[in-house]
């Protein structure tokens, strides 16, 4: 047996295969092959409409809102989907699984009596019921037919319902009409724009802030990673403030102090992201950070780790930019940046100790001049600490060797 779906509908296909699976494990009389199989839908629908699938998945839009708009299609013994599946109903009233009202023998909606399933159970009777209900004014006889065809359609089970798919939809606070009376239609899908506007709950750009101090923290034995072409795991590496002297100082964390400098009453959730730039025009977002703010609140932010950023190898011209994420943030007033005091940092490759973008002989000498060593011992050198243990021992030794020779190329 075979259970078709139109190739590219993942949700049809995953819903075939776990049918089938589920089939599969049951204990059956004989044995059993239940597969799911794809066909392209050039050929499904043509193969459908032929009545040449023996079991097919398949989805249904009303065109109006009725219940007629879903009995004919799937009961009735001309609609769209009982046609093409030829449904005999009665065939076998063993296996019927009746609940409800109705259970043979039962009064007709329509007058008279339901004896038996197999006598009184058929597509003229489901046929006439439809017809009789699309006609019938709203109220409690209309009411009583459809409950009637919801029961045998139950028990009959010729189809399996599965889903009725939800659809999530997310926007700004400032969206409004789009749920309403038009877009709330279940029968009509999407997004109708005539009745959709946008209203800001204040004027654009009474919401400021301003971003007017950054610091890089310097901090020995921090791990920083880099992230190169060749690998997607992350390895490693160290990153350090570059001074306007030859010293380099290790350093760890990104700090921000952001102002708020209106009046607006109420609280509004600030933004704050750390960015750097190469001279090759490499971007990085290093990290970010979000805090509520009140007027005339004077905040720090941070600290954010640069090791959450696995930036690539170089230098990095660092600054900060602060936002608000409130609902009138698309034209909300940002007064500027703020650059860090320290200039720039640089991001060395892993097992480089001499920072000089190779991995050869020279980092190997001093990896063994370090060895052993730990922070605050007179050979201590953080750079040849390249497992980040806080020691340089022999396991340093062996990576700086397997790593050579590596060239990094500055981002």
């Amino acid at each position: 047996m075979q259970f078709t779906y139109n190739i590219g509908n993942t949700a049809r296909e995953s819903a075939c295969r776990i049918l089938a699976d589920g089939l599969n494990m049951l204990t059956w009389g004989g044995p059993v092959n239940i597969q799911a199989v794809g066909v392209p839908w050039a050929t499904y629908l043509p193969a459908l409409r032929a009545k040449q699938l023996p079991l097919f998945f398949i989805g249904w839009l009303a065109d109006f809102p009725d219940p007629h708009n879903w009995v004919y299609p799937f009961m009735s013994s001309h609609g769209t989907y009982c046609s093409r599946q030829n449904v005999v109903y009665g065939l076998d009233k063993d296996s019927m699984n009746w609940e409800g009202g109705y259970f043979p023998p039962y009064a007709s909606s329509i007058g008279g009596m339901v004896y038996d399933v197999q006598d009184s159970i058929n597509g003229t009777y489901i046929d006439t019921l439809i017809s009789t209900g699309v006609v019938t004014p709203d109220g409690p006889a209309r009411q009583a037919i459809y409950e009637e065809l919801m029961d045998i359609y139950h028990a009959e089970d010729s189809q399996v319902p599965t889903v009725s798919a939800r659809r999530r939809m997310y926007e700004r606070k400032w969206v409004n009409g789009r749920i309403g009376e038009y877009t709330e239609n279940a029968i009509s899908p999407g997004n109708y724009f005539y009745p959709v506007w946008k209203a800001l709950t204040t004027t654009p750009a009474d919401v400021a802030v301003a971003a007017y101090s950054a610091e890089l923290s310097p901090e020995a034995n921090i791990t920083t990673y880099l992230i190169n072409a060749a690998y997607w795991a992350p390895l490693a590496g160290k990153a350090y403030i570059k001074l306007a002297d030859p010293a380099t100082n290790e350093l760890v964390d990104m700090t921000a102090n952001v102002h708020r400098t209106d009046a607006v009453p109420g609280t509004v959730v600030v933004y704050v992201t750390w960015n750097g730039i190469t001279d090759a025009l490499h971007n990085e977002e290093f990290g970010y950070a979000t805090q509520a703010m009140d007027p005339g609140d004077d905040l720090n932010f941070g600290p954010v780790n640069i090791a959450d950023a696995a930036p690539l190898v170089g230098k990095y011209e660092v600054w900060l930019n602060a936002y608000v994420l409130a609902d009138n943030a698309v034209n909300v007033n940002i007064n500027g940046t703020a650059n860090f005091d320290s200039g720039y940092f640089y991001m060395v490759g892993f097992c480089d100790i001499n920072k000089d973008n190779v991995v050869d002989g020279k980092d190997f000498v001093l990896v063994k001049k370090a060895i052993p060593s730990t922070l605050g011992s007179p050979k201590w050198n953080y750079m040849a600490d390249v497992n980040n243990s806080g020691s340089c021992t022999a396991a340093d030794y062996q990576l700086v060797k397997t790593s050579i020779p590596t060239i990094y190329t500055p981002a």
